[in-house]
């Protein structure tokens, strides 16, 4: 029986200043496209907008019926998941309790 063992070369822990330097520069694009999509989702600014990165984003005061009206969706959207949780389980206790009595049954006759 031969066993393979794999010995480092020199291409395996040499990292030349040159794959340094491309690294860096990869990382600083692509920490510069994150800030800028970042910043586009945050301010009001068109993305075309070469000052949106050093911009504030401002606030609009939201509506009171905004909120009553997502507060009600909210409550609205809980109540349907638990009655369709409270139907799904009376379905699925129902199906277990036949199989229980058919087991029970099958057992002791």
């Amino acid at each position: 029986m031969s066993s393979y063992t794999h010995e480092k070369g020199p291409s395996d822990t040499n990292i030349t200043k040159e794959d340094f330097e491309s690294l860096k520069e990869l990382i600083e694009k692509q920490s510069e496209s994150i800030e800028k999509l970042f910043n586009h989702f945050t301010t009001n600014d068109s993305p075309t907008d070469s000052s949106s990165s050093t911009s504030t984003a401002q606030s609009e005061p939201i509506s009171t019926t905004t909120v009553i009206l997502s507060t009600i969706g909210v409550l609205l959207s809980i109540f349907l998941l638990l009655c369709l949780f409270y139907v799904f389980t009376r379905i699925f206790a129902d199906h277990v309790l036949v199989q229980l009595d058919a087991f029970v049954d099958w057992m002791f006759c």
